[in-house]
């Protein structure tokens, strides 16, 4: 994603190495949240066309283009706002963060790719966010504020509705934890912990061991956001502010690749 959040931001295309880079969108508005289909033939995000009724913001709604941006169209239009859209590993469903007027709260939906059949995940009170689907399409990861720790913290359910327990406690964070992405053999999970702001952490896919993975500058503030696995487990790709110049008061987010042991970070935007 590329722009300014206060006026328009439009999603674009890159190869790994930062070359040959694309705009997808062309339409002025708030367009996020991109997340490509299995086949990669198509992309899935989020776009704020319509304003909400009696009030000044866009509501964001739910939408799939082909990989070239052609052909956009909405697949899920929210009463309020929808968000967070995550494929399924075989491509046949999409999950995502919708508000339930009903609870007052986000809940985690499902739709299939062609935006039918849209069912809420059943859960405990709470607010849920950042649905992720794991590696084999058996569970959904997200992220809930609820009781015992009243923080955002991990949780996992099956994808019919049962099993939900949860994952992380104060050894994984001791505060908010967001913007989980499994890594592709299940294995692990990547996150972020607000207690320790700019580092992205993993932990085992049962919420134990927790491991700092990309870690924040060590000679000026800098700030890790939005990690995403390649396909092959090998690298992490996530945005960051660590190249700003001290001289400039407004941070400069750009795209960075690691290894997956987070050696050998690199800047691949420009």
């Amino acid at each position: 994603v590329r722009g300014d959040y206060g006026s328009g931001t439009e999603i674009y295309a890159m190869r790994p190495d930062g070359s040959e880079m694309r705009r997808l969108t062309q339409n002025n508005v708030l367009d996020s949240h991109p997340d490509w289909s299995p086949d990669g033939e198509r992309v899935v995000f989020v776009s704020h066309p319509d304003s909400i009724p009696g009030q000044s913001n866009r509501r964001p709604d739910i939408f799939v283009m082909n990989a070239d941006g052609s052909e956009m169209r909405r697949l899920f239009q929210s009463s309020l706002y929808a968000t967070h859209p995550s494929w399924s590993p075989d491509g046949s469903r999409i999950a995502f963060e919708n508000y339930d007027y009903a609870v007052g709260e986000s809940r985690v939906y499902v739709m299939d790719a062609d935006g039918s059949n849209v069912r809420q995940i059943p859960s405990a009170a709470g607010p849920n966010y950042w649905p992720e689907w794991s590696p084999d399409g058996t569970r959904i990861l997200f992220v809930s504020s609820r009781p015992p720790r009243n923080l955002w913290t991990l949780y996992v359910v099956n994808a019919d509705g049962t099993g939900e327990r949860q994952l992380s406690d104060d050894s994984a964070c001791l505060s908010h934890v967001s913007i989980p992405k499994w890594s592709p053999d299940g294995s692990r999970i990547g996150y972020l912990c607000d207690s320790d702001v700019g580092a992205i952490y993993t932990v085992r896919a049962d919420g134990t061991d927790r491991r700092l993975l990309i870690p924040p500058r060590p000679d000026k503030p800098s700030y890790e956001y939005s990690p995403v696995w390649s396909r092959d487990g090998s690298q992490v790709a996530f945005a960051s502010d660590r190249d700003t110049p001290e001289h400039v008061m407004e941070a400069a987010w750009h795209i960075f690749v690691a290894n997956a042991s987070g050696d050998g970070i690199t800047r691949i935007t420009t």
